[in-house]
C-alpha cells in the first residue's frame, strides 16, 4: 500500500470513528473499520489498529505441543471450543497471556453457532501494577480470511478507561456483533504500549450475539430471577387477598395482565430516558419505574371495571410486589445492568456492567435488601393493622421505595440528573407526609 493510500485510509478510518464513537456496540466492518469510546486521540491509534488487523490475517504458525508442555504451546480450554495461543507473527508474545473468553455449555454453544446475528466477546485483564487510565485496543480477524476485503471478516475496537480503582482485579470486555461466523483470532493491547508481554490473544468461535458475554455476567439470571419474583408476588397477593375477598382469582388474572402491560411500560420508559441511543422496543432495555406505573395502573383500572375493592387490593399487593423486587433485583447484578460506580471501598463487590469488570458499589443488592425490608414491614402491617384508609399502606411503601432509589442513584454508573433526584425526593417526602397525616388523623 502506498503512503498516499495509507494516508487516505487513515483519514477515512479516523473520520468514521468520530462519527460512530461507541464503547462496545455496533457491527464489525471491513478491514480497518473500528470504533472508539472516546473519539479524542482517534487518529493517533488508527494506523496501529490497521496494522494489527493486517497482521492477524497472516496464517498462524503451526504449533506442536511437546510432552510435558512448553511455554507458548497450544492449550485447549475445558469446553473444548476455545484455543488459547500466542499471537501470530508479526505480533510476538514473549510471555503469552490469554484473553478471557466465555465458556458455554457444549450443547448450547453448538446451537448458538448456527443462529443469527453472530457475535463474540473478548476480555483484556488489566495489569495490577500499572496506571489504569488508558485505552485498550482490540483487533480481530476471522481465521481463513487472509486477503479478504469482505465486510465482517475483521474488526477493531478501542475502549478508553479513566479513573479506575487502583486495587483489585479489573477487566475490560468488547462485544462485537454482526460479524461473519467462524473461528476468530483476537488480540488486546494497551494503545501506545509496544511491550509484547502486555498483549493478550485468544482464538475463539462466534455464537449468537446476545449470548456472547464477558466474565461476571450471567445473562440468564435476569429473566429467571424476575420470573421467579413475579410468581412469588402473584402467590403472595392471592393468599392475602383471599382474606379480604373470595374473588382472589380475578385479582390474580388482573395482576397477570398488569405484569404483561408492565413489561411494555418498562420498555417505553427506557426508550424515553435513552431516546438518543435507542429507538426500538425490541432492543430496548427495561426500567422498573415504567413497569410499576403500567402494572399498577392496569390493576387499578381493571379492579374498578370488575368491582374489586381497589384500596384493599393495593394494600395486599404491596408485600408481594416488594418481595418480587427483592428476588428480581439480584438478576440485574448478575446480568450486568443498573451497575454501581467503580470504587476501591471495602464495601465494593467485583461485578461487571458488561464492559468493565471492577469493584463496584453493589447498588442492585442494596436495593434488593431495601425491597425485602419493605415486603416484611408491609406484610406485618397487612396482617395486624386494620386498614382505616385502604390503599394508604401501598402508597407509603411505594414512596419509601422511590426515596431509597434516589439515595442510591449517586452510587450508580448512570446516576441520572441531580436536579431530577432532588425534585423527586422533595415530591416523595411531601406525598409521604400527606399519606401519614391522613392515616393518623
Amino acid at each position: 500500500m502506498s503512503k498516499k493510500t495509507k494516508r487516505k485510509s487513515h483519514q477515512r478510518t479516523a473520520g468514521r470513528s468520530k462519527r460512530r464513537a461507541s464503547g462496545t456496540g455496533g457491527s464489525a466492518g471491513g478491514r480497518g473499520q473500528w470504533l472508539v469510546s472516546n473519539a479524542s486521540g482517534a487518529a493517533a491509534v488508527a494506523a496501529d489498529v490497521e496494522a494489527d488487523v493486517v497482521a492477524l490475517r497472516a496464517p498462524a504458525r503451526a504449533q506442536q505441543s511437546p510432552p510435558g508442555g512448553e511455554r507458548g504451546a497450544h492449550v485447549e480450554a475445558r469446553s473444548g471450543e476455545v484455543a488459547l495461543s500466542p499471537a501470530p507473527d508479526p505480533i510476538p508474545l514473549t510471555e503469552p497471556r490469554e484473553l478471557s473468553e466465555p465458556v458455554a455449555a457444549r450443547g448450547c454453544a453448538a446451537a448458538s453457532e448456527e443462529m443469527e446475528p453472530q457475535g463474540l466477546v473478548a476480555t483484556y485483564e488489566l495489569p495490577r501494577d500499572r496506571d489504569r487510565s488508558l485505552a485498550v485496543a482490540f483487533v480481530g480477524a476471522r481465521v481463513g480470511s487472509e486477503g479478504s476485503e469482505h465486510l465482517g471478516d475483521s474488526f477493531g475496537r478501542v475502549v478508553s478507561l479513566n479513573q479506575l480503582p487502583a486495587t483489585g482485579r479489573a477487566t475490560v470486555s468488547v462485544r462485537v456483533s454482526g460479524i461473519n461466523k467462524g473461528t476468530w483470532r483476537v488480540v488486546g493491547k494497551p494503545v501506545g504500549d509496544d511491550d509484547a508481554a502486555s498483549r493478550q490473544t485468544v482464538t475463539t468461535t462466534t455464537r449468537l450475539a446476545p449470548l456472547a458475554v464477558g466474565p461476571g455476567v450471567r445473562i440468564a439470571a435476569w429473566p429467571i430471577l424476575v420470573g421467579v419474583g413475579a410468581i412469588a408476588a402473584l402467590v403472595a397477593q392471592a393468599l392475602l387477598f383471599a382474606r379480604v375477598d373470595s374473588r382472589w382469582w380475578a385479582a390474580t388474572l388482573l395482576s397477570v395482565l398488569g405484569c404483561l402491560v408492565g413489561v411494555l411500560g418498562a420498555k417505553v420508559w427506557f426508550l424515553v430516558l435513552h431516546r438518543e441511543r435507542h429507538r426500538s422496543l425490541r432492543t430496548a432495555g427495561a426500567c422498573i419505574q415504567g413497569f410499576i406505573v403500567a402494572a399498577v395502573g392496569t390493576v387499578i383500572v381493571g379492579a374498578l371495571a370488575v368491582g374489586l375493592p381497589v384500596g384493599e387490593l393495593l394494600d395486599v399487593t404491596a408485600p408481594g410486589l416488594f418481595l418480587g423486587l427483592a428476588i428480581g433485583r439480584p438478576g440485574c447484578f448478575l446480568s450486568g445492568c443498573c451497575a454501581g460506580r467503580a470504587t476501591s471501598s471495602r464495601w465494593g463487590v467485583w461485578s461487571s456492567d458488561r464492559q468493565l469488570g471492577v469493584r463496584r458499589y453493589p447498588v442492585q443488592l442494596i436495593e434488593a435488601a431495601g425491597a425485602l425490608m419493605l415486603a416484611a414491614i408491609s406484610l406485618v402491617l397487612v396482617l395486624t393493622v386494620p386498614a382505616h384508609w385502604p390503599g394508604s399502606l401501598f402508597v407509603a411503601n411505594l414512596i419509601v421505595y422511590v426515596l431509597l432509589r434516589q439515595l442510591l442513584f449517586p452510587l450508580r454508573s448512570d446516576p441520572h440528573t441531580a436536579r431530577g433526584r432532588t425534585w423527586t425526593t422533595l415530591a416523595g417526602l411531601a406525598l409521604l407526609t400527606v399519606d401519614l397525616v391522613a392515616v393518623t388523623a
